[in-house]
Order: structure tokens, then C-alpha cells, then sequence
């Protein structure tokens, strides 16, 4: 698990002193329910239009985070065996309701400039440039659902949760009528985007996030240190982003926004190393060298990232097999 860390806001945070390096981190994010060492789900449905399809998208979405094993209702998945049966027994279900399963489509026209033979004029006629139309086609899926979480042992809601998700599509011509939106698929995107969504709620997952590391030409020990951690070394990288605030502190002639550039990238680092109290204090030493507001919402933000990282480590953590 040593991969694995919490942020909000911190890699996406943006400063407008020395050079950027963006390193990608794998980050861990707990459930929004209390899983309670349960590690089994069964999905009995959504109901309404495009609900077997949300079925199918969310049983993929959770399966796929690595955690839990999901349970599909026959006919869907005809490996669950029936109540009593001595098969797996699953610690929650979800179930719920599609809300809304709409496409919606217009076209629009408007006059350009086109160059090249005119309609109707002769192929050996020369080339010119006229009034043409441009026809556009525009489609728009939009899909909501209300997923109920049931703890199979108390019969109690572990969590009611409504999400919501659209896509887009556009098809232009000239001079005719625009190819047609494939109404289906883009309905089928919107369901998987959703299915995304309420995943999240149900179970822990992960993402690959850019995290901003900062150099400067005249502290090398922070290039060093963010070669370091684009490599994975981040321990390594904390001893040259504590050489670089060293020499910094010690040299009148580095100014206190590139004094800050270290405290930044320590900041980081800890934060990726799980350090949170000594994450947090860097962040602090930035702002108090610079005030600027990225240095204090970075620390603001550590104290809900140490509880979010020791929920998700929790979860992770919790037996197999329930």
C-alpha cells in the first residue's frame, strides 16, 4: 500500500513562482458508506429506462477498483447461487432507480465563407469564394440515478446516494445535412460516466493525480530532489528539498518566494510519504515567507487529507471474505 495516499487540492494547486515539474502519484480514495470489513456487494437493479445497462456498468465500475466482489441477480449472472444455497453471502445490495434517461437533439445552419467552385458552376469554372452554408447537429444524453446501499446484516441504509452525468456530441456539413449522433452510444457513455460516479460512493478507489513540484536555478538541490521523485525515490527527494531550504535559509541574496519553493516541494513530499503534521508545517513556512494563499490552503487542507487517508487505510485493510 505504499503507493497509495490521499489529496484534494494540493497537486492541483497552482503557483506562479519558478519552474514546474508534474509528477504522476497513484492516490487512494476511501468510500463514501462505511464498508465495515464487508467485502461482498450484490446489485439487484436499477429500475426504469436504461436501468439493466446502469447494472451491468456499476457491477464493471466496482469490480474494477479491486476491493470488493460484486454479485449480479439472476438471470444477469446465473453463477449466484440462490438463498440458503451455501454460496457467497453478500454483506450489502444496491438497488435503486433511474431518474432520468433522456436525448435530446437540435441543428442549427449559418452562413460562411467558402472558397473553391461555387454549386452549379461549370468544373472548369475558377476557383472563388462565396456564401455557404454550415449545418451542425447536436446531441445530449443525460442520465440520473438514486442508488440505495443496504447493510445486509442490520437491514439499515448504509447510504442513499443521486448522481447525475451528460455527454455531448456535435456533427457538422457544408451544404447538407450533418451525419447522424449515434443516440445509443452516447446514451451508453452517459450511463457509464454515472456508473463511475455512484462506484465511488460504494467502494474504495484510485486514481493517477499531477503533482507540482517546483525548481529554481539557483537552489540545484530542488532539480535533484523532483529527478528523485519522478523516479518514486520521495525519500530520497526529502533530503535535497531539506538541502535546498537549507541553502536557502543561509543565502541573503535568494529572495523569500524562492525560499518558499522548498518548503512547497517538502510540503509535497510528506504529503506523499504520509507525514501530514510535517507536510502541513512546510506548507506554513511558504506562506509565512511569501503570504501567498496557495501555501495556506495547502496546509488547510492536510488536516482533512490525514483523516480521508486513515478512513481509505482502514477500508483497505479490513478482512477479505465478509
Amino acid at each position: 500500500m505504499r503507493g497509495f495516499a490521499y489529496t484534494v487540492l494540493v497537486g492541483a494547486l497552482f503557483l506562479t513562482m519558478g519552474c514546474a515539474s508534474y509528477i504522476p502519484v497513484v492516490v487512494g480514495h476511501p468510500a463514501a458508506i462505511d464498508l465495515g470489513g464487508g467485502r461482498i456487494v450484490q446489485i439487484d437493479g436499477f429500475s426504469g429506462p436504461g436501468g439493466d445497462d446502469l447494472t451491468v456498468e456499476l457491477a464493471r465500475s466496482i469490480q474494477g477498483h479491486g476491493v470488493l466482489t460484486v454479485l449480479l441477480p439472476n438471470p444477469m449472472n446465473r453463477a449466484v447461487p440462490p438463498a440458503g444455497s451455501g454460496g457467497p453471502s453478500p454483506s450489502f445490495r444496491v438497488g435503486g432507480r433511474m431518474d432520468q434517461y433522456d436525448y435530446d437533439e437540435w441543428t442549427s445552419s449559418h452562413n460562411k465563407t467558402c472558397y473553391g467552385l461555387p454549386p452549379g458552376a461549370p468544373y472548369n469554372a475558377p476557383q472563388q469564394s462565396y456564401v455557404c452554408v454550415e449545418h451542425t447537429r447536436e446531441g445530449r444524453a443525460r442520465v440520473a440515478a438514486t442508488a440505495r446501499v443496504i447493510d445486509v446484516e442490520t437491514g439499515r441504509d448504509a447510504g442513499v446516494f443521486s448522481e447525475s452525468r451528460s455527454r455531448s456530441d456535435t456533427a457538422s456539413a457544408t451544404g447538407q445535412d450533418p451525419p447522424p449522433i449515434n443516440e445509443r452510444y452516447l446514451l451508453h457513455q452517459a450511463v457509464q460516466n454515472l456508473a463511475e460516479a455512484l462506484s465511488r460512493k460504494i467502494s474504495p478507489w484510485h486514481e493517477t493525480v499531477e503533482v507540482k513540484l517546483q525548481t529554481d536555478r539557483d537552489l540545484p538541490e530542488l532539480e535533484a530532489g523532483v529527478k528523485l521523485a519522478r523516479q518514486g525515490q520521495w525519500d530520497g527527494a526529502i533530503v535535497q528539498f531539506n538541502l535546498a531550504a537549507g541553502r536557502a535559509a543561509g543565502d541573503p541574496n535568494i529572495k523569500p518566494k524562492d525560499r518558499a519553493l522548498a518548503h512547497w516541494n517538502l510540503g509535497q513530499a510528506y504529503l506523499y510519504t504520509r507525514r501530514f503534521d510535517e507536510a502541513k508545517a512546510e506548507f506554513q513556512k511558504g506562506f509565512d515567507l511569501t503570504g501567498d494563499k496557495d501555501y495556506s490552503q495547502a496546509a488547510a487542507q492536510t488536516d482533512f487529507q490525514k483523516r480521508e487517508y486513515s478512513r481509505w487505510l482502514d477500508q483497505m485493510k479490513t478482512p477479505a471474505g465478509k
